[in-house]
């Protein structure tokens, strides 16, 4: 009897999702793709730059958030303050893909921040869910063909209480879609609660806490 032939499609199925999801074409792997999702202050943004960190000291952190208010400010200049000063910062809150793009060999990674942030502008723009989900797509094609590891932060939005208006359910379910698309592409996909990630696709670095409790928490009130 031959050898089995190891199966060369890329196509991920799970029948368990919608018809977004199934189906998908990953691009044939170039380099590492880190998912790290959670709810609010659970210790994402600090775990991906513990990440990042592993990299090297070449790293490119896309920001999605164009702060609009005090609070926000105070929340990215916090966030900045605990990256290093060595990390180049773009601005990438209308089309992150095409600013990835642009990044050539000499990045040793890369962190997107937040990817829910960019769902919101997309929809603060009036596009249709489809076409919300096709610049999902885009993104992810070009994440996976970066030639360098990238770690994306995302939001669980749908944990909690059920949005009282039909804007914001429909924010809360596109988010959940998102998550799941970006999941299928993503080599590792952690769940970050309380500081603690708990890996739930990959066999990714072994990391502890994202944040010291005693130092951190409230500093960051």
């Amino acid at each position: 009897m031959g050898k089995a032939r190891r199966p060369t499609s890329h196509r991920i199925v799970n029948s368990f999702t919608t018809d977004f999801v199934e189906g998908v074409k990953v691009a044939r792997r170039t380099s590492r793709l880190i998912l790290l999702t959670g709810a609010t202050r659970s210790g994402k943004s600090r775990l991906a730059v513990t990440f990042a960190k592993r990299f090297g000291s070449r790293i490119v952190y896309l920001a999605t958030c164009r702060p609009a208010d005090r609070d926000m400010k105070r929340r990215v200049a916090r966030h900045q303050q605990e990256r290093p000063r060595s990390w180049t910062t773009l601005e990438a809150p209308d089309d992150p893909a095409a600013v990835l793009a642009k990044q050539n060999g000499f990045v040793d990674g890369a962190i997107l921040d937040c990817l829910t942030m960019y769902v919101s502008r997309l929809l603060m723009r009036r596009l249709s869910d489809e076409a919300i989900l096709t610049r999902i797509r885009t993104l992810c094609q070009a994440m996976r063909q970066a030639p360098f590891p990238m770690v994306i932060v995302t939001n669980e939005v749908g944990w909690g209480v059920v949005p009282a208006t039909r804007l914001g359910r429909r924010f809360r379910d596109l988010a959940g879609f998102v998550n799941q698309l970006v999941a299928q592409h993503a080599d590792d996909v952690y769940l970050v609660v309380a500081g603690l990630p708990l890996r739930l696709k990959g066999n990714g670095l072994t990391i502890g806490a994202a944040y010291d409790p005693d130092r951190d928490v409230l500093r960051a009130r």
